[in-house]
């Protein structure tokens, strides 16, 4: 039997609940990941992932289009660069929002997790299940590896 913490990854990039938006996307992009742990001292107490960050802005977007536009002239009549400079303010607006927010805002506290003993089949299925992509490795609520797809796809393929 192949355990997760055969394949798991135990130095892991983690962000804290305190971390900003525009300082976990550095972390994502300089780290290459689409997701990471959320631990503070020590406990792991979330997951957070790009996407998590994408749904909030497309969130804030949609608000902000709802604001009536007073340049909207349906005459045709307006300045030909207020629309322009009515998406440019809106945009502005979106990203204001969503930059004063944290991590604590934006992540998942309903954590899925393995402990290190854990079948790597069983994993692998509750990753599946749960439409999840990476699966924290915890020893009580202690963050100890994360295991993901690509290390699964990397086990399967018997590159491990």
């Amino acid at each position: 039997m192949t355990t997760v913490n055969e394949l798991m990854s135990g130095d892991v990039v983690t962000v804290t609940p305190r971390c900003s938006v525009p300082e976990l996307e550095r972390t994502l992009a300089n780290a290459d990941v689409s997701g990471v742990p959320v631990v503070d001292d020590g406990r792991l107490v979330g997951v957070v992932s790009a996407r998590d960050v994408l749904r909030r802005i497309g969130a804030a977007h949609s608000e902000a289009e709802l604001v009536p536009d007073y340049y909207t002239d349906l005459s045709g009549f307006a300045h030909a660069g207020a629309a322009s400079a009515a998406r440019a303010a809106i945009g502005a607006s979106v990203g204001e929002r969503v930059d004063h927010l944290t991590v604590a805002d934006l992540m998942s506290p309903a954590v899925i997790s393995v402990a290190p003993d854990t079948d790597i089949t069983v994993a692998a299925r509750l990753m599946v299940e749960r439409h999840v992509h990476r699966l924290p490795v915890v020893a009580g609520d202690r963050l100890r590896g994360l295991v993901t797809s690509l290390d699964l796809l990397r086990w399967l393929a018997g590159l491990d």
